[in-house]
């Protein structure tokens, strides 16, 4: 199980005294030591919709292994596409999660998930509402040293990859939806494109190898949108998608 650095300075009494049996608008759970797995009954989630409306936030929390508390705070408005019945428990009513790859899954299912990392330590004032004024004001800029395993790209094989592709495309068209950075914005954009690992680069190996076979040109458009999902979508699908929103 991975721990989570990110920490609040809130004791486990403190968290449990937000819940909803103690006043609160939050569905505060514990989650299971080993793999981070809670369950919400559908009960409660109707009570809480009574009490609050869509007000109210579902709350998994644990105690790694230097007895610090995480947790995380998710507004109820940005997970119940989660919470339908097609994802329930049915012979327990209830929707069963599981944090993994920083993502809350129902039934350990990543197509079906919401990504944690905004909602770790969230503050519990008025957390509840997305809403947001025009005149809120927010604090940035704040200095923040993060360390992390990342799986390398090649950057040279890339280069050469759009070397290669130039020759038969000088514009270097998205093959999904066909834009061209070259086309759109003179030559600020000549032979600027992303390029997409069909595999995707997370499932290799320091033994995999690769060729231009593996790779296609993409918009920076599509490419975000390709790894919108985890694991990310098929280039097959999201062209089909695009295709049809244009015809």
């Amino acid at each position: 199980m991975r721990i989570y650095s990110c920490k609040c300075h809130m004791t486990e009494q403190e968290l449990k005294s937000l819940n909803h049996n103690k006043g609160g608008n939050n569905y505060i759970l514990k989650g299971n030591a080993d793999n981070l797995w809670v369950a919400f009954s559908r009960k409660i989630l109707v009570r809480l919709k009574k009490s609050f409306e869509d007000k109210f936030n579902l709350v998994v929390y644990w105690i790694n292994e230097n007895a610090q508390v995480s947790y995380v705070n998710i507004p109820y408005n940005d997970i119940k596409h989660l919470l339908t019945d097609e994802h329930m428990t049915q012979s327990q009513d209830r929707w069963d999660f599981i944090i993994k790859q920083d993502q809350l899954c129902v039934h350990a299912n990543l197509n079906f998930a919401i990504s944690i990392l905004p909602y770790l330590n969230r503050s519990f004032d008025n957390s509840a509402t997305t809403t947001s004024n025009i005149d809120d004001v927010y604090l940035e800029g704040n200095s923040v040293l993060k360390l992390h395993l990342q799986k390398e790209r090649n950057t040279q094989m890339i280069q050469k990859f759009k070397q290669h592709r130039m020759l038969s495309d000088p514009y270097l068209h998205c093959e999904i939806c066909g834009f061209s950075f070259c086309e759109k914005y003179g030559s600020i954009g000549k032979s600027f494109a992303e390029a997409h690992h069909i595999t995707p680069i997370s499932s290799l190996t320091e033994e995999s190898e690769t060729t231009f076979a593996d790779l296609m040109i993409v918009c920076s458009n599509c490419h975000s949108m390709l790894h919108r999902n985890n694991p990310p979508l098929s280039p097959l699908m999201l062209k089909k998608y695009v295709e049809e929103l244009t015809n």
